[in-house]
This record gives structure tokens, sequence and C-alpha cells, in this order.
């Protein structure tokens, strides 16, 4: 599994950017059993659906990742990596799609987890995405010394 995040959290943070990044992410994730990793093939499957016009090839593949990834958090509940990506998604899907139930609950596990982690490979990861969404609070940017 280490080897594989540092590759999955990069391909990740362009998937929702660049088409070939989304189905790669979605290739290398497919066959593991790791739940942080299964976590981010759901996202990705959800991500690609940004791809697709037709509405109901979307709702195809975005209700049964969204419920898969429900599962995931569920059974994993203590994993933060797990609670990031979930938040990813609902901050990014269009309010109509109505997958925003869980933001506050997940910024609050994120947020506590930055605060006592040593894992500086996800504290980067997670902190690329808040900077470069403006998703900190100048008392979060104080706290965490972000400039």
């Amino acid at each position: 599994m280490t080897n594989l995040l540092p590759k999955v959290r990069e391909l990740y943070n362009t998937a929702h950017q660049n088409k070939v990044d989304c189905a790669e992410l979605i290739r290398l994730t497919g066959d593991s059993e790791v739940p942080v990793v299964k976590a981010y093939h759901q996202a990705a499957k959800m991500i690609s659906t940004k791809y697709l016009l037709n509405p109901f090839q979307i709702l195809k593949i975005f209700n049964p990742a969204k419920k898969m990834l429900e599962e995931l958090v569920s059974e994993n509940f203590g994993t933060a990596e797990i609670h990031y990506v979930r938040y990813t998604i609902q901050v990014n899907t269009p309010a109509f799609v109505g997958y925003h139930k869980s933001k506050e609950l997940d910024r609050k596990v994120i947020m506590d987890f930055l605060k006592h982690t040593d894992d500086r490979e996800l504290l980067d990861h997670i902190f690329l995405y808040l900077i470069n969404t403006n998703d900190l609070t100048k008392e979060e940017q104080a706290f965490f010394q972000i400039q």
C-alpha cells in the first residue's frame, strides 16, 4: 500500500482536470483491498462522470460509487484520509446531486487529524487541496502557520 499511495494521491490531485489521469487512477486502484485505496477508486469513478454527457450514464456510475464510499467511511470511520476523500467529492459535487450531508463532519475529522498527525506525506497531500481551494480559515492558517 505505501508504494501505491503516493501515485494514487498524485493522480487524485489531477483527476478532476485530466481525463487520462482519472482513468489511470481508476485502473491503478481497481484491484486493491486496502480501504483507503478503495475510497480513492470510488471517488475516481465519481469524478469520471464529469467527463460524460448522458445523465443516465452519470447516475449509473455515480450512485453506486457513492454508496460504496459511504460504506467505506462507515467501516473505517477512524481513517481520516477516507473522510478527506469523501469531503473533496462532496465539496466539488454540484448541489443538484444532493451529496453534501457529511461535509461538516468530514472537515472536523480532517482538521482534528491534521492537528495531531506525524504523517507528513498525507498532511502535505491534504494541505495542498485545502490551500489550493482556499478552504482554511484565518485561524486554521495561523494554527498551522501557513502564509
